[in-house]
């Protein structure tokens, strides 16, 4: 994406800071899409509940509608 929207590793980051994430991957298309989010979260809050934090805070930090369909919680 471009410096904009940030890189996966910026997004990688930000994800990482969340409560009970520990750590992150994101995969960008060649189109500069988001197609793959993978989180290694704490089994204290509900994969639910941080698919909805990972939304929230990449639409707040960058102006990004992401899918859910995109973000997998283990």
């Amino acid at each position: 994406m471009d410096s904009f929207f940030g890189t996966a590793t910026d997004w990688q980051t930000l994800i990482s800071k969340l409560n009970d994430v520990y750590a992150s991957h994101v995969v960008f298309s060649e189109a500069n899409q988001p197609v793959e989010i993978h989180i290694l979260a704490s089994d204290r809050r509900s994969p639910k509940a941080i698919v909805r934090d990972v939304q929230s805070a990449l639409s707040a930090r960058y102006g990004v509608e992401v899918d859910y369909h995109i973000i997998s919680v283990a």
